[in-house]
């Protein structure tokens, strides 16, 4: 082999490992836009999950508070008739301990003699 075949050897060689290296340049490049591109999606969906996840969550706080609105305010009304009822029965003592006040006045009145 003389110089000339050696030379055109090198330079073919050199011509297709250029061209190799150009294919596997250009496949990485689709593999990693491809790989990007499905990351970009994947992160879409991601968001939109998010989104919802946080609706929700609002509407259960928004949902929790007016039960425990209603809560408070039914054991106010509750508290109300507690009251009302513990007033009456007071009411009721104090009448019926008057009523005994005076008819022991005027039983002791009586055997007295007034």
């Amino acid at each position: 082999m003389d110089r000339r075949e050696v030379e055109g050897r090198v330079s073919d060689t050199a011509a297709e490992v250029g061209n190799t290296v150009s294919d596997l340049a250009a496949e990485t490049e689709t593999g990693v836009q491809g790989k990007l591109d499905q990351g970009k999606g994947m992160l879409h969906d991601l968001r939109a999950g998010a989104e919802e996840a946080m609706d929700k969550a609002a509407d259960l706080a928004r949902k929790a508070s007016t039960v425990g609105g209603r809560a408070v305010a039914r054991a106010g009304d509750a508290i109300e008739r507690a009251g009302d009822a513990i007033q009456g029965a007071v009411r009721e003592v104090g009448n019926e301990a008057g009523q005994a006040a005076t008819t022991l006045c005027q039983q002791t009145a009586a055997r007295v003699g007034m």
